[in-house]
């Protein structure tokens, strides 16, 4: 099944429907693509766990400076458009509001970020800014969706979602068979890509229907309606071509879909048993 695109009202500006279809939706496009690894034939079994969660959280920091607010510290911004417009109320049994939205500026997508998914602390008095790596309390897990198994094929053996799955989480409704984004457990802290996908998703279509948002976005982007600019300035625009999709086949995490890839505070450890399927 194709990718599904969002869903934009009629009345929304036309320099934020712009955005959407030329900024947004091809990295959407690829995200949902590496969504179907491990593929069947991919001897290497990469799961694009790591890559996958990087490439969404990057996406809700450009959209809550571009779409939500275009004033305030980027990190508040971040956090401040996931307490208020991600879908914690359709999700049960995981983190939500404040408490999740932190959890995934501070412990995801900063260490994900600037330290290879490593604990580091900056500190700065006088002179250069000195850092050390700090403990990180529990284990943080990045964690695929696993289908249910295959006979006749070990979890090693088993390919990655099918399209329909992968479709499925372009839908209004929130599947069924997926557990909450955050999971706080007695061994770790875990992010589960899929419901991110799906949570992103439904927080962009939530900012599109937000009359104040869509003013803040306007202004925002007006200049470039202005100057009769494109949208994406000097850098290259994206487009959901062979050409930039071509991409997608250097994402590789050296870890299966049935692999939760864990952060420890000094090392980065991807052994161990395969997940229980979620």
């Amino acid at each position: 099944m194709p990718y599904t695109p969002l869903t934009i009202p009629p009345d929304v500006p036309d320099v934020v429907r712009r955005l959407v279809q030329e900024q947004l939706e091809p990295q959407l496009r690829d995200i949902h693509a590496m969504l179907r690894l491990p593929l069947d034939d991919d001897p290497f079994k990469a799961g694009g766990n790591v890559t996958i969660a990087s490439a969404l959280l990057n996406l809700v920091g450009g959209i809550s400076i571009v779409l939500y607010k275009s004033t305030g510290s980027s990190g508040s911004l971040f956090k401040n458009v996931l307490t208020n417009f991600y879908p914690w109320d359709d999700e049960t049994g995981g983190l939500s509001g404040d408490a999740a939205a932190n959890t995934l500026y501070e412990t995801f997508r900063n260490n994900l970020t600037h330290s290879m998914g490593l604990s580091v602390k900056e500190k700065k008095k006088h002179g250069p800014a000195t850092r050390r790596l700090a403990p990180m309390g529990k284990p943080v897990k990045i964690k695929r969706w696993r289908a249910p198994d295959i006979p006749g094929r070990s979890r090693e053996e088993a390919p990655g979602p099918t399209d329909e799955f992968v479709t499925s989480l372009e839908s209004d409704q929130r599947p069924q068979n997926i557990s909450a984004t955050l999971t706080e457990r007695s061994d770790a802290t875990v992010l589960l890509v899929e419901s991110l996908y799906w949570g992103i998703r439904r927080m962009v279509e939530k900012l599109l229907n937000d009359r104040d948002a869509m003013t803040n976005a306007s202004k925002f982007l007006a200049p470039k309606i202005q100057a009769k600019a494109p949208l994406h300035g000097k850098g290259a625009q994206l487009q959901p071509s062979r050409t930039h999709n071509v991409l997608q086949n250097a994402f590789s995490s050296s870890v299966s879909e049935d692999t939760t890839v864990t952060f420890q505070r000094v090392a980065i450890n991807s052994g161990g048993s395969p997940p229980k399927r979620n």
